[in-house]
């Protein structure tokens, strides 16, 4: 065998090595991300459950019940919309739009009572904001029904 052609052959397994381990690198950096987008769309779901069953459970406690949660808005999460899509409206249901490296995710619940939080609330509109305490206060709107108004806690 001559000495140029082991080289070749040498400088062609190394190539082929290299190519492998960046396909690899590839796939494992996929995979990655996919488990942080399914970790962050559960942690999603896990605090938007949470809201929703603080506010049905003032619901049923009547009065002028108050209470106040803690949750973890996860990386990820575009925006909160709370009882409907536009700040302040009125509905019965929480809203986490988030994003993932698939595309755009909802994660919403429903509410029993009606759900609302003043325009204008940083934790809304701020991805990934982290730890959050929010006060959830029942109310009685002036057609007599209840409703939750939700504000963040400084």
């Amino acid at each position: 065998m001559k000495k140029g052609q082991s080289g070749i052959e040498m400088v062609s397994v190394l190539s082929f090595i290299f190519l492998a381990s960046i396909a690899l690198l590839v796939l494992l950096q996929g995979a990655s991300q996919q488990g942080s987008d399914e970790a962050n769309v559960l942690q999603a779901r896990n605090s938007v459950k949470m809201i929703a069953e603080a506010c049905d459970e003032l619901y049923y406690q009547g009065g002028n019940s108050e209470k106040t949660v803690h949750v973890f808005i996860p990386q990820g999460v575009e925006r909160v919309e709370i009882g409907g899509v536009a700040p302040g409206s009125l509905g019965n249901e929480v809203t986490f739009k988030t994003i993932t490296s698939y595309g755009k995710t909802d994660v919403v619940m429903m509410t029993i009572p009606r759900v609302s939080a003043p325009a204008g609330q940083a934790w809304m509109d701020t991805p990934g904001t982290g730890l959050v305490s929010l006060r959830l206060k029942l109310t009685r709107l002036p057609a007599g029904e209840l409703a939750v108004e939700i504000t963040a806690v400084n």
